[in-house]
């Protein structure tokens, strides 16, 4: 037979190497895989947003606070201006205010606003932390103040809540057109008190002001309220 009738020999087959237990190529994630995945991506994403929560918390918190420390600053120039700190309501002014809520923060602000006496006092970072949360206004500009209309403003915390103030001779004696606030448009008005000392028998800061925020609840008179004194 001549050499080129021989058949070519039968080669087998190259195999891959088959390592057991491991998955096939092109095979996909089984179903309970697929949600074991789902469920630790939840519990992740759960965490990330509770820590972006408490620390946008913390940061207003500590916002409202630095922004207290900021009027009682600017409520210490405005004694020296006109040798007592700001009333309570500006109808101590002989100033004939629309109703009976809001009376202390709007009177702080009208006085603190004013131009009166040279620049005026306050001058706040954002316009968000202003507010009109009773919807009132007056006729005229009695202070003199720079907002260019005749709205009686509050100054609002970082949470979006009127703050209060209270002058030291209406903590024991305030009536009821010193203690309504109404914090949010639409809200219904809240009672507040003048805070007492922890320490002492009396009211804090007994010969000066009060100025505090109701916190993160927007409730005076809960555990969050925001003190610094």
């Amino acid at each position: 037979m001549a050499r080129s009738d021989v058949p070519p020999a039968r080669r087998a087959p190259i195999r891959s190497p088959t390592i057991h237990g491991s998955r096939g190529v092109g095979t996909g994630f089984t179903l309970l895989e697929m949600l074991i995945v789902i469920v630790i991506i939840s519990i992740l994403a759960s965490l990330t947003m509770v820590g972006v929560t408490m620390a946008i918390r913390s940061s207003r918190i500590s916002n409202t606070e630095l922004l207290v420390r900021n009027l009682e600053g600017a409520l210490e120039i405005y004694k020296t201006r006109w040798g007592d700190y700001a009333p309570s309501t500006l109808r101590a002014m002989r100033i004939s205010v629309p109703n009976d809520t809001n009376n202390g923060i709007e009177a702080l602000t009208a006085c603190l606003a004013g131009r009166a006496k040279g620049e005026p006092l306050l001058k706040l970072p954002s316009e968000e932390l202003y507010g009109n949360s009773d919807d009132d206004e007056l006729r005229s500009n009695p202070t003199n103040w720079f907002f260019g209309d005749t709205k009686l403003r509050e100054i609002r915390d970082y949470f979006g809540g009127t703050l209060a103030y209270l002058h030291h001779r209406d903590y024991p004696s305030a009536g009821r057109d010193l203690l309504r606030y109404v914090l949010k448009p639409g809200s219904k008005p809240a009672e507040i008190k003048a805070c007492r000392s922890g320490t002492t028998a009396t009211f804090a800061r007994p010969a000066e002001f009060q100025i505090f925020s109701a916190g993160p609840d927007g409730e005076f008179g809960s555990s969050d309220d925001i003190r610094p004194w």
